[in-house]
């Protein structure tokens, strides 16, 4: 990844330094956060044992939504000591408070052990997650963008989301790993809990990289200055309400894809086209290896054309190529699979890639953890949660494995219109002569 990272825009040492904290504790966060969707049809007949098969995907799907209900109020909670208390405080205590959910996740009795108690259980657990994430990643958007020279935002805040798709990899590696190395009886049985306990260290070890890094710039400018804002919430509502609009609706396709392509996807490829776990896993690998790579060159690509043209492309991308790959995964060619899957990567990496830029500069300094949390929240919760769950149910109700895919094409259009009329959130710099932007 060095190597990567000096293909790229030069960055000093310090603010590399400060790139590894941000990736290294969003991977460790949502590893945690996505092996509740790799592991869904094994959680399926674990806590909602059921005759069809598909119904008892739809209850557990239902529970993965539970987990985002509440990020928007983990959103304001966070964003309110964000803005109040500093980017690096709301941080640390984001990554802790996953650490307990995940564990007790892994320690739960199944439904045939003790009944209804063991999905009202589950549930709790994924709302206490929610509410922790809803305040680590647009608040690593913010720490990241705050620290980043005025032309490489899009390049730095981009690395963000490599920390995500690491941590999803993480989950792919080792729910992949566990399915290769332990037979399907005994992952059914136990092997399923091994990552959910494991992930207490990896989120320790996050906590102790964050406590070493320094708070941004401009908070402590701010605080200096004594301007940082002492109800957030209210300012965010009052000052602010069409940034918050616009930041919601451009971040719907992200929201969509992101749960279609690399969650639904590997439950989806095993139960409509049979693909073996180990296969679909494969194909989801390749997938978030391919995107992890290519988020720094569409914030990179931002930084010199604008944040609107980049993403516009990406999302234009996605709805022409969608349904061809559904239909091409249909062939139930496994190579083929694998290539449909990278190409929809590709497509997400460049509308995904400029997204924590955009937000972060949607906002101004003394309010832009909490609008952005808001914002980017309100979607996440609306369609993020929803979308495995609706993915479900238009199969079953169209009778079509296809169904998926007018989702993810309807939630496009809203974001294409949304960033298409929305203003443009910074000048290009590609041409100023102060800062240039340089590669190694």
């Amino acid at each position: 990844m060095g190597w990567y990272m000096r293909k790229l825009p030069t960055i000093t040492p310090s603010t590399r330094k400060l790139i590894w904290a941000s990736v290294v504790g969003n991977a460790l966060e949502l590893y945690d956060y996505s092996l509740y969707g790799y592991f869904a049809a094994i959680l399926a007949s674990q806590f909602f044992p059921s005759e069809d098969p598909v119904s008892s995907l739809l209850a557990t799907y239902g529970v993965f939504a539970s987990g985002f209900i509440l990020r928007p109020l983990g959103g304001i909670f966070f964003g309110n000591i964000g803005d109040r208390f500093g980017r690096k405080v709301a941080l640390q205590i984001s990554i802790l408070l996953m650490a307990l959910p995940t564990f007790c996740i892994g320690c739960l009795p199944n439904y045939s052990q003790v009944g209804l108690l063991a999905p009202i259980l589950l549930t709790f657990l994924r709302l206490l997650q929610g509410v922790s994430v809803g305040g680590e990643l647009v608040g690593s958007y913010a720490f990241l963008s705050e620290h980043a020279p005025a032309n490489q935002k899009g390049f730095m805040g981009a690395w963000n989301l490599v920390g995500c798709f690491g941590g999803k990899l993480l989950g792919t590696v080792v729910s992949g790993g566990l399915s290769f190395l332990m037979a399907p009886a005994l992952l059914q049985s136990y092997g399923w809990r091994i990552p959910f306990l494991s992930g207490i260290i990896f989120v320790l070890l996050g906590f102790y990289i964050r406590k070493q890094i320094t708070e941004t710039p401009i908070f402590k400018k701010m605080a200096a200055e004594k301007t940082t804002s002492c109800k957030p919430v209210r300012e965010a509502l009052t000052e602010a309400p069409g940034q918050i609009l616009r930041s919601a609706g451009a971040g719907i396709i992200n929201t969509t894809s992101n749960y279609v392509l690399f969650i639904f996807f590997p439950v989806f490829l095993v139960t409509q086209f049979k693909l073996s776990y180990a296969q679909a896993m494969i194909s989801n690998f390749l997938s978030l290896l391919l995107c992890l790579f290519l988020l720094p060159l569409a914030g990179h690509l931002s930084d010199l054309f604008g944040r609107r043209i980049v993403q516009l492309a990406g999302i234009f991308a996605l709805i022409a190529l969608i349904y061809p790959a559904f239909i091409a995964i249909s062939w139930n060619i496994f190579p083929i699979t694998c290539l449909a899957q990278m190409t929809l990567a590709i497509c997400y990496a460049l509308l995904y890639g400029p997204f924590p830029a955009f937000l972060s500069e949607l906002f101004p300094d003394r309010i832009r953890y909490t609008g952005s949390a808001i914002g980017y929240n309100l979607t996440v919760a609306l369609f993020g949660g929803l979308t495995p769950l609706i993915a479900t149910w238009l199969i079953k109700m169209f009778e079509s494995p296809f169904a998926p895919a007018v989702w993810v094409i309807v939630s496009g259009l809203v974001s294409l219109i949304t960033i298409y009329f929305a203003e443009e959130t910074r000048i290009t710099v590609r041409n100023q002569s102060q800062s240039p932007l340089t590669t190694a």
